[in-house]
């Protein structure tokens, strides 16, 4: 993992700080691995808000539709679709 943080910003010419898991998976251990590796934020794909205790690591996402229009999301970015994270309990 730290051996191709380090590739693509040699590549890119900057500092790459950002890691997003792949298809959203993550345990424990790669988390740590992330860590490790430097970088300082980490994206899952859960659906959920994040609060200010929120693991840097483990930052969740609203789900962004193909489907969506130019105000479907804005209204995902000033979470109006929150509710849907209760969906689950429906």
């Amino acid at each position: 993992m730290y051996g191709s943080k380090l590739f693509l910003e040699d590549v890119l010419g900057k500092e790459i700080n950002m890691f997003s898991y792949p298809h959203g998976d993550f345990n424990e251990e790669v988390r740590d691995k992330v860590q490790e590796a430097g970088y300082k934020l980490g994206f899952t794909s859960i659906f959920d808000v994040n609060t200010e205790r929120q693991d840097r690591l483990l930052l969740k996402r609203s789900d962004i539709w193909n489907t969506d229009n130019l105000n479907i999301f804005k209204q995902k970015l000033y979470g109006d679709w929150d509710w849907l994270r209760y969906r689950r309990f429906l």
